[in-house]
């Protein structure tokens, strides 16, 4: 068994890259979105889908229970399925998840970061068109990265969890280079 993490910028890929890992471990894998337990909290408040509401949601829980919850929340997931090979794990935006992460399997953990450069995330936003994404002007679009970038010990905090990455991939081209990568 083992078990890879995925974080990085908004938009750069990640859930690309899982799907690719994904498709060749078929029924071994298991994928885990930390922005799915996120997603599920935030519509258990009432509160619409969208980024802002997501980001603040998240950072209310990690404030509430600790910085690693949501790392948490995966390792019980992972305990549930152990019949798996390999887990992916997207979404890691807390020093404290990556931590929690690595603390619950050692050597069996591995952290990737993936990154492009912010115009080619910014179009990748605009095309996919998720709720209160597509509308976000260049400049929100900054601002709300900004805000996750670098954030306090309880908040999201990409910058310093990609500094942890044991592997960057760096994504500005096609799906066909991803994959290669």
């Amino acid at each position: 068994m083992f078990v890879l993490g995925f974080t990085g910028t908004f938009a750069a890929g990640k859930d690309s890259a899982i799907a690719i890992i994904s498709r060749k471990f078929g029924q071994r894998a298991m994928e885990i979105s930390t922005s799915d337990l996120v997603r599920d909290e935030t519509t258990k408040r009432g509160l619409s889908l969208e980024r802002e509401n997501l980001r603040i949601v998240s950072n209310d829980m990690r404030l509430r229970f600790g910085s690693g919850i949501f790392g948490e929340m995966t390792v019980q997931r992972i305990k549930q399925n152990r019949e798996k090979e390999v887990f992916l794990v997207s979404g890691i935006r807390s020093i404290g998840e990556a931590e929690t992460l690595r603390k619950a399997f050692g050597k069996i953990f591995t952290l990737i970061a993936v990154d492009a450069l912010i115009e080619v995330r910014y179009e990748r936003v605009r095309a996919r068109n998720r709720e209160g994404e597509g509308v976000l002007s260049f400049e929100d679009f900054k601002k709300s990265q900004e805000k996750e970038m670098n954030g306090e010990a309880h908040s999201q905090n990409i910058a310093s969890v990609m500094k942890m990455a044991d592997y960057t991939i760096q994504n500005s081209g096609s799906q066909k280079q991803l994959e290669e990568k």
